[in-house]
């Protein structure tokens, strides 16, 4: 499958600003002594949980367009390969993150804010429900169930919460796909999804208000998903089109990154409530707009930037080693400017997901493949 420089590079800005908000949380760096960059640091780590709304949009469509570049068509999928696909995507890095998570709790000093902040309490390991949420890939609601009963996981394993949530939709996508058999259907379920996120926030909200956590329920980001997913049909029935009318792409590339602007610049999503439920729906729209128009547009293809498009090849080992980086390089990063230490904390997780996917994903991937008599992508 062609690859498509512009994913790339919509995922490293993504997964960045996630690592920069992260690292903020730590508050163990320096400001800068320039105002500008000071400023700047603050708007660039300060909504970064939009980065992972933005990941769910663009997962949404890369599912759907291996789906649909499948033999037998979008609306009869080869069950059995899709699934073996998936599970030697995630299946090999999730196991050798729960290993890397038992070893440290053995050999780390436990006590100390590193830990705590990184890996969180080490007796959480020994908590059934947790592996069981791992194991079903429902963290997301573990999670949200622990706002009545505060444990603390830890970066560590507090990230699979959207790992979940893109696999419960995965779950029944295919089957969905044979079920509906058309793109009329698939479209009208596709708007009952981005319907039903802001709808299930605001009737937690009946009995909890104004909670945000209950952003962590799985319909709240199914909605993202859902319009990656319409993204791609989009960008199918209108791809003659917006690739001859380049200004049409150039228009809806400046209306995805005006909003995006505008939203992610100048909203404070910690202290509105609100816009925990308008803010994703309003970066998802950007997002969805900006891809529409760059899918179709061959500046973003061009070389120059393709030393851009590593982290978001990546992106995937990168959050889910970034905790452990992080808890390593905790020593070395404080007292570095912010920027500094960003640079080096990005470089650093970049380096060791390369490596993972290099040399363990791939041939662990190939052999979920072999074993299963499925052939590789």
């Amino acid at each position: 499958m062609k690859k498509l420089q512009v994913i790339d590079l919509v995922r490293t800005l993504s997964i960045l600003v996630v690592l920069a908000g992260h690292l903020q949380a730590l508050f163990i760096n320096n400001g800068s002594k320039y105002y500008f960059l000071e400023y700047l640091w603050f708007k660039f780590w300060l909504n970064h949980g939009f980065g992972v709304s933005i990941f769910f949009v663009v997962s949404g469509f890369l599912i759907t367009r291996l789906l649909a570049q499948d033999e037998q068509g979008l609306y009869n999928p080869d069950m059995r390969n899709f699934y073996v696909r998936r599970a030697g995507r995630i299946f090999p890095l999730l196991l050798l993150i729960c290993l890397i998570r038992i070893a440290v709790n053995f050999t780390a000093d436990t006590k100390t804010i590193p830990f705590q902040h990184c890996f969180g309490d080490p007796k959480s390991i020994t908590s059934v429900i947790l592996w069981v949420s791992i194991a079903t890939f429902s963290m997301n609601w573990y999670k949200l169930s622990l706002i009545f009963h505060p444990v603390n996981l830890g970066l560590h394993w507090y990230v699979l919460w959207s790992l979940s949530i893109e696999e419960q939709f995965y779950f029944f996508y295919p089957f969905l796909l044979k079920k509906l058999g058309g793109q009329r259907n698939l479209v009208l379920f596709l708007a009952l999804m981005i319907l039903l996120g802001p709808l299930s926030i605001l009737a937690a909200w009946q009995y909890y208000p104004r909670d945000n956590n209950f952003f962590y329920n799985s319909f709240a980001a199914f909605n993202m998903i859902a319009m990656g997913c319409l993204l791609y049909l989009a960008s199918e029935r209108y791809h003659l089109m917006l690739k001859t009318e380049k200004r049409k792409s150039l228009l809806l590339c400046l209306s995805g990154l005006l909003i995006l602007w505008v939203v992610y610049f100048h909203v404070y999503v910690r202290i509105d409530y609100w816009w925990t439920i308008w803010g994703n729906n309003f970066i998802g729209i950007a997002a969805f707009l900006f891809l529409l128009g760059g899918l179709h547009m061959e500046f973003f293809e061009k070389k120059f930037w393709s030393f851009l498009t590593l982290p978001g090849r990546l992106s995937y080992g990168i959050y889910l080693f970034h905790s452990t980086v992080l808890f390593i390089l905790w020593p070395y990063l404080g007292g570095l400017n912010q920027w500094v230490a960003f640079f080096f904390f990005s470089a650093a997780t970049t380096a060791v997901a390369w490596l993972s996917f290099r040399f363990f994903e791939v041939p662990a991937n190939l052999w979920v493949r072999k074993v299963t008599g499925r052939p590789a992508a």
